[in-house]
């Protein structure tokens, strides 16, 4: 769980790395598939970085806020807290970065 609280990133057998709404359990952003079998899964403190370890001792450092910055020419958008400008038909959960198409 980030330090914040906000956030969740679970790993498994399947070798998938998953980010997560921490309320609501929600994916916002699936990782490419771990090569080995996953031993660790961390943010630093700030939450601005999530490091995955495999029990092979490979580490991949992801930066989440670049990533986020990398999502705008995909056609994708890592949004504000959900509650600010959610529309009607989705849920609103005040506080969570959410990744959805514009």
């Amino acid at each position: 769980m980030s330090p914040d609280g906000r956030l969740l990133v679970t790993g498994g057998a399947d070798r998938q790395v998953v980010l997560r709404d921490a309320a609501t359990l929600e994916k916002l952003l699936s990782f490419p598939l771990w090569t080995g079998n996953l031993r660790s899964l961390a943010f630093d403190f700030t939450a601005r970085r999530l490091a995955i370890v495999g029990t092979g001792c490979d580490v991949e450092l992801w930066d989440l806020a670049a990533l986020n910055e990398g999502l705008t020419p995909l056609g994708l958008a890592w949004d504000r807290p959900a509650g600010v400008s959610a529309p009607v038909n989705e849920p609103i959960a005040p506080g969570v970065p959410i990744i959805r198409r514009p």
